[in-house]
């Protein structure tokens, strides 16, 4: 259900039963590993994989971030550092955490280190790589956030919203 190209040689992908997979080209063709039953620390949940979003302080392409749609569980941001996994939605029940609801989009930006969030209720950003969360408002209404992209020439945040439109936000 999710995609993304770390580089021409390297692709990450998410399923709908919650598995990460990794691809690698070679001379002899696409190797494919398994990361979400990663030895060192396996993915603790599972679900709907929205989006994937390559960790650009990793200049080695191996870690990521992952949201997870469905409800039930607040820790629906995860990073993968190349060995284990780590949710990254704050601590339960504090006011810097993410809600419980699904969440549909993920980017980060390699400028400011900033990582955001589309959810069915808005958009949030953090600051240290997802260990505390605030909401974004700048007049963006309470509604599913279904994509967000970082557009760098412009340095800006870009939103879609279902049924609002888009919007757009200085970084």
């Amino acid at each position: 259900i999710s995609m993304i190209f770390a580089s021409s040689r390297r692709i990450f992908l998410g399923t709908t039963s919650g598995r990460v997979f990794r691809l690698d080209q070679s001379a002899v063709g696409w190797a494919a590993t398994r990361l979400d039953n990663a030895a060192a620390g396996p993915l603790a949940l599972s679900g709907l994989i929205w989006d994937i979003a390559v960790d650009p302080s990793d200049a080695t392409l191996n870690s990521i971030y992952i949201c997870f749609g469905g409800s039930g569980d607040f820790r629906h941001v995860w990073r993968f550092n190349g060995n284990a996994w780590q949710a990254r939605s704050g601590v339960a029940g504090s006011a810097t955490s993410l809600l419980d609801v699904e969440h549909n989009a993920i980017q980060c930006d390699p400028v400011s280190g900033k990582l955001f969030v589309g959810a069915d209720i808005g958009a949030w950003q953090s600051g240290d790589g997802g260990n505390t969360w605030k909401p974004m408002s700048n007049g963006l209404p309470d509604a599913p956030v279904f994509d967000l992209q970082v557009h760098q020439a412009s340095r800006r945040l870009r939103a879609s919203l279902h049924g609002r439109g888009l919007y757009e936000f200085p970084i």
